[in-house]
């Protein structure tokens, strides 16, 4: 009785280091080295790409106490054709690190520039863990012809572990979280419950939207990236 009793205290705390996980380095998880690229392309969920977005940091401009990179953010039709072209900040702390909320955006084909936009950054810590609370983040676009909002909230860091796309695999921290879409273009708000896999100095690389039946009704993944130490 006693050795069953010390099994089972065993057995749970295998699964309670297991479900405490961290990750075990201060690498971020998202793009933050000059050349760093990540191409993501946009399916349903038969595989039809409806369109494609790079990201890239063209730039890295230090100061006393941040670094703040230029992105360059660039939209692609299904048939890999660009036709926009963007830039956001992404601040760069000891702590955590700070995106440009027009981010949340950057699929929608929409052009930043000459609009009205204001919003919530995305915000990092520089260490993730399992069961962390992010802060929410939102982003409201007006221009003579369209408008949208999306907010994303309640968003937790899950787990760590593998992640498999079509054409890579990576050891990824997953973002859980929810998503709100206003528009004009409906008659009523969209939500979606959304998974993220975070890659080590890339960013999402895989990301679900799930309807209120929790049935997958699209994805992006990534198609293609560039990390600059691989060419070292």
């Amino acid at each position: 009785m006693i050795m069953k009793r010390i099994f089972f205290i065993f057995i749970a705390v295998l699964i309670f280091i297991s479900n405490s996980q961290s990750q075990n380095s201060d690498i971020l998880y998202f793009l933050n080295k000059e050349n760093s690229m990540l191409k993501i392309g946009h399916f349903n969920k038969t595989y039809t790409p409806s369109g494609y977005t790079q990201y890239k940091i063209e730039k890295v401009t230090e100061t006393d106490s941040s670094k703040i990179l230029t992105m360059s953010i660039v939209n692609f039709d299904k048939f890999n054709k660009p036709f926009s072209f963007d830039t956001i900040n992404v601040v760069k702390q000891k702590s955590f690190l700070k995106i440009d909320p027009e981010f949340l955006i950057s699929d929608q084909n929409i052009s930043f520039k000459e609009n009205i936009i204001s919003g919530r950054e995305i915000v990092f810590p520089a260490i993730l863990s399992t069961g962390m609370g992010l802060s929410s983040a939102w982003i409201e676009f007006h221009s003579k012809e369209k408008y949208l909002k999306i907010s994303e909230f309640s968003r937790m860091v899950d787990k760590f572990e593998k992640i498999k796309t079509l054409n890579y695999s990576f050891d990824a921290c997953l973002i859980s979280s929810k998503y709100e879409i206003q528009s004009d273009e409906q008659s009523k708000n969209v939500f979606y419950t959304v998974e993220k896999w975070y890659a080590p100095e890339l960013g999402p690389v895989r990301i679900n939207y799930y309807n209120n039946k929790r049935k997958l009704v699209k994805f992006s993944e990534v198609v293609d990236y560039f990390l600059p130490e691989d060419n070292l």
